[in-house]
């Protein structure tokens, strides 16, 4: 009898952890990409590790993988998904302190079928804190994150185009108004952002993809509208 129950526990366990796994497969379907002007950073998920690639401007990721993370801990909620992630540290004069802060929370929310949430905030804990962390979405809730486009629908966008004075002068101003909606919500996330250079890409990414045009490389396009309305 005491056989039985044991065999019954063990199948529980093993039909929630299939159907977790089940969940994130399907909320995590297809590759996401977030733009920095050239510089392009997309994940993936395998079994109970997340992997962070860098790509290059055709979408093509590197071989290897930037960052990898261990799935600790995962909690599914309607488009939401938290994860609590070990940092694999694979960098061999890693200081004790890098080692010891290897545990963080990441947030993926799904915001439509073409688009997701990614939050991940500078902050990392040593086993003891994160032990005695409570693992609720309480812990991503209203925290800044970037926006990832899915590989189909960014591949979708326009990519031979030039931008008029008027379009630039609409994205210009539109960058604005974006910038100072999102401004406080960023500053209250501590994201790993030198220079703001990535809220700055996140705005600009929005703007392009609004109007149907692709973010890969946006730069350019923005240098040479802006060449043209000075002549």
């Amino acid at each position: 009898m005491k056989h039985l129950k044991l065999i019954g526990i063990f199948l529980s366990v093993s039909i929630c952890l299939i159907a977790t796994t089940s969940c994130e497969q399907n909320f995590l379907n297809s590759a996401y990409y977030f733009i920095n002007n050239t510089e392009i950073t997309t994940f993936e998920k395998r079994n109970d590790t997340l992997y962070i690639y860098k790509c290059e401007a055709n979408l093509q990721r590197s071989d290897k993988a930037q960052k990898r993370c261990r799935i600790i801990k995962s909690k599914k909620d309607g488009d939401t998904l938290l994860l609590l992630v070990e940092r694999i540290i694979s960098i061999p004069n890693a200081s004790q302190a890098m080692k010891d802060n290897r545990f963080s929370i990441i947030g993926i929310e799904k915001l439509s079928s073409t688009k997701i949430k990614f939050v991940h905030e500078n902050i990392y804990y040593n086993e003891e804190e994160i032990a005695k962390l409570p693992f609720e979405f309480n812990l991503i809730k209203d925290k800044f994150g970037f926006t990832y486009y899915e590989e189909n629908y960014l591949k979708s966008l326009q990519t031979d185009f030039e931008l008029d004075t008027e379009t630039f002068q609409e994205i210009t101003e539109a960058v604005e108004d974006s910038y100072d909606e999102l401004i406080e919500n960023y500053h209250n996330t501590k994201v790993r952002d030198m220079y703001k250079i990535g809220i700055l890409y996140e705005v600009l990414g929005r703007e392009f993809v609004k109007r149907n045009l692709s973010p890969i490389g946006l730069n350019d396009k923005l240098n040479a509208a802006k060449k043209k309305s000075l002549k």
